[in-house]
């Protein structure tokens, strides 16, 4: 368990290092320091650290439970989705107005990857919401069968690895510093949550052997096996997993239409596949 932690804070050190700290230094260094940096990065950065700091406050268990027990564990995944819909807005703007220097020329090949890793994405995520999931703060408050876990078999947390497809997806299509940034921090954000929700679920456990009960037939890394096997043993599953591909369906086509309107660029559009 030392050396697995040792390995987790190596890497976790590497990718904020390599895709966060590095980038900013040299952006800092060659835009004239603080008097060019400030009013260019300023926006971005507010937005992104109150991003962030908002689920580590909302999420902490000494917060989140007085407001759950008021509001209602519902309501407050509803007021709690709604702040967080709002504020990765907010970030998705303060991105777009950021320096856009060119860090890599987009190609063709680009496209396709991004599109495909952002689809995997949005069916981790429809796939995750609402799911019987007792290692995931997106979960509903429902009977959990750890012999019939569902898409937990896939990964613990399809959420948070849903996102982290998503803005790897993102990250390769957009060679620009500002939307780089932005998508690392989603990755590298999402990555760190999801590392540090399991082991405060696992912590929630009396005993090793709890732990293990409950955890097996689960995977933290994604697993694509772990997909077929649950359609193959859990019935329930396979037709929850239909009706929810349908819907992530219906949320992609919609993104593809509105992609365009919203940010001026037509993902179809860019690997030369035009709609009617």
């Amino acid at each position: 368990m030392f050396w697995l932690w040792i390995t987790y804070q190596a890497i976790k050190g590497s990718l904020t290092l390599t895709f966060i700290w590095i980038p900013l230094f040299l952006i800092w260094k060659n835009s004239g320091g603080f008097k060019t940096f400030l009013p260019d990065w300023g926006g971005f950065l507010a937005a992104n650290l109150t991003f962030i700091f908002s689920h580590l406050i909302l999420l902490n268990q000494r917060v989140r439970k007085p407001i759950e027990r008021l509001l209602g564990r519902t309501l407050f995944l509803v007021v709690f989705s709604m702040i967080s819909i709002g504020l990765y807005g907010v970030c998705v703007v303060m991105a777009l107005r950021a320096p856009q220097d060119v860090v890599w020329q987009f190609q063709v090949w680009h496209g396709y990857l991004a599109i495909v890793l952002i689809i995997l994405g949005i069916g981790l995520i429809g796939l995750g919401l609402g799911a019987r999931n007792p290692f995931s703060v997106f979960s509903r408050s429902a009977p959990y069968d750890c012999d019939h876990p569902g898409i937990c078999r896939t990964t613990r947390h399809p959420v948070l690895w849903g996102i982290v497809l998503w803005s790897i997806g993102h990250m390769i299509a957009n060679g620009h510093v500002g939307v780089l940034a932005f998508f690392a921090l989603q990755t590298i954000f999402s990555v760190i949550g999801l590392v540090m929700l399991d082991k405060r679920r696992k912590a929630g456990f009396e005993t090793e052997e709890e732990w293990s009960e409950a955890s097996k037939n689960t995977s933290l890394l994604p697993n694509p096996l772990g997909m077929l096997a649950a359609i193959q043993r859990d019935p329930e599953f396979s037709t929850y997993a239909i009706k929810r591909t349908g819907l992530a369906l219906i949320v992609i086509v919609a993104l593809l239409l509105a992609h365009p309107i919203l940010f001026g660029v037509s993902p179809l559009a860019a690997i030369g596949v035009s709609l009617p």
